[in-house]
């Protein structure tokens, strides 16, 4: 077989040089497309590489967010159960505070009740002991009566002036009783308060007049002071505002050892205020004319105040307010 001559075919020869040339040209083409290629996707291979790991970061860095987020939520359940438990310990503990509470007012009221009953019960035995020693005072004080005026005329004056004594020393046990039985009556709740216009002027000047010989027996002063703006009347009971002034006045000069009784009646925003001075003397203001006074101000819906030192003077002042208020109308005062 005979060798291929390309001399002999020239055209071939040309066809299959061009096609190698092409051919070559294609593949360096295609050599750079390739390492074209092969940059561009390494280069998005590294970005992503690069996209993943800052991904992976951000994830991780939520995980660690979560995880403390999880903490937390789990140390603020475990608060909320703990103070779960510590409402419910406390609402048990009310529970019992009220179950306590609630035994120790039906206790309460079963002791005012009790209470209530026994002073009652006290109140009947002293308003029966009280009727019982008033027969034989009142004959006492009639019979001293008798003595003192000396109708018949066949006493000396040294014994006339002990009847009279007599009869004085009476009409204070008198008193004494009297207010004995008041004081068992408040106790008892048996006082009752009826408001009524009293006229103020003609009550002090009454109540002056009253006083004026045993204030003149102990030589003692008695000045009596009304402010000009004082109102006509004043709301109250005619029998127990009379009486506190009274029992204030009293124990005034029985206190008093020299010098003047006073009483000063001013006009107060909301009432009347009486101010009874006592003269130097007994550093001691007290006694059982003066509890009654203080007991019978509250029940007019004022209040007593004292001040009081050994040497000097001693003051009472006693509010009563512009209009008392009627026994319905008082709250009630549990085991007064």
């Amino acid at each position: 077989m005979s060798a291929f001559n390309p001399a002999a075919y020239p055209a071939v020869y040309w066809v299959i040089a061009s096609s190698i040339a092409v051919l070559g040209v294609a593949c360096v083409a295609l050599a750079r497309r390739v390492r074209h290629w092969r940059r561009t996707f390494a280069s998005e291979q590294e970005q992503f590489l690069l996209d993943l790991s800052t991904l992976q970061g951000r994830i991780e860095a939520q995980e660690r967010e979560l995880q403390r987020a999880n903490a937390e939520l789990a140390e603020r359940a475990r608060r909320l159960e703990a103070q779960a438990g510590a409402l419910a310990d406390a609402e048990r503990t009310i529970r019992t505070r009220d179950t306590e509470l609630l035994r120790a007012g039906q206790a309460l009221e079963a002791g005012a009740a009790q209470l209530a009953d026994v002073n009652e019960r006290h109140a009947d035995l002293l308003a029966g002991v009280l009727d019982e020693l008033r027969v034989p005072l009142n004959r006492a004080l009639i019979l001293s009566k008798l003595l003192a005026d000396n109708g018949s005329v066949n006493l000396t004056p040294e014994q006339v002036k002990f009847a009279g004594s007599i009869y004085a020393a009476g009409n204070d046990l008198l008193e004494l009783l009297n207010d004995l039985l008041d004081l068992a009556s408040i106790a008892a709740h048996r006082i009752d308060i009826r408001p009524e216009p009293l006229a103020l002027r003609e009550l002090i000047t009454a109540l002056a007049q009253a006083f004026a010989p045993e204030a003149e027996e102990k030589r003692l002063g008695l000045e009596v002071h009304l402010a000009r703006d004082l109102p006509a009347t004043l709301e109250s009971d005619a029998q127990r505002l009379p009486q506190v002034l009274r029992n204030l006045v009293a124990t005034a000069i029985r206190l008093t050892d020299r010098g003047t009784v006073s009483l000063e009646v001013a006009r107060r925003e909301a009432g009347i205020e009486f101010v009874v001075g006592a003269g130097a003397g007994r550093s001691q203001a007290a006694g059982l004319r003066l509890t009654l006074a203080r007991e019978l101000a509250v029940l007019l819906g004022g209040c007593i105040e004292v001040q009081s030192a050994p040497d000097r003077a001693s003051l009472f002042r006693f509010f009563a307010p512009a209009v008392a208020l009627p026994s319905e109308h008082r709250p009630a005062q549990v085991g007064a």
